[in-house]
């Protein structure tokens, strides 16, 4: 049972060490401290009329571009009519995706604005690309709508 045992660790520690010589191995672009992290986050708001939104932020960033994103839907619609639809889809929607973007070297920039939509669901966002590469990206987003809002922070 002891030999088993030792086999089975041994067998374990070679396939631990053989995994990231594979990854690179296949070639599918992964490179040593290549990283394109992201954000992605929700929250729900409800309106002064008990409507629910369903509202999403998005950070990106990879390499020298930088995406900022802010997207909304309507989750819900106090009284469920085809009239209450319809007047909720006709609220204007506020929406603000912004972002400060850090160069790698020192430096930065900022990234994004504000928007209005009407409808169902909608988004605002904003991409950029860069001279240098982007070490962090922190995003700020914003919805308002009816009386309802909310504000959401995200770091890539």
């Amino acid at each position: 049972m002891k030999r088993f045992r030792n086999l089975f660790v041994t067998f374990c520690m070679i396939i631990t060490m053989i995994t990231p010589v594979a990854v690179f191995a296949e070639g599918n672009n992964a490179q040593a401290g290549a990283v394109q992290p992201r954000s992605d986050l929700s929250k729900t708001v409800t309106d002064n009329g008990k409507n629910r939104y369903s509202v999403s932020a998005h950070t990106s960033r990879a390499g020298k571009n930088a995406i900022v994103s802010t997207s909304f839907s309507v989750s819900y619609y106090y009284g469920g009519t085809a009239t209450d639809k319809a007047r909720v889809n006709g609220y204007t929607k506020s929406l603000t995706a912004r972002a400060q973007v850090a160069l790698s070297g020192g430096g930065g920039n900022t990234l994004g604005g504000s928007g209005s939509k009407t409808g169902a669901s909608g988004s605002y966002s904003k991409a950029q690309t860069y001279l240098y590469n982007i070490s962090a990206v922190s995003g700020t987003h914003a919805f308002s709508c009816n009386g309802g809002s909310t504000s959401i922070a995200t770091s890539a």
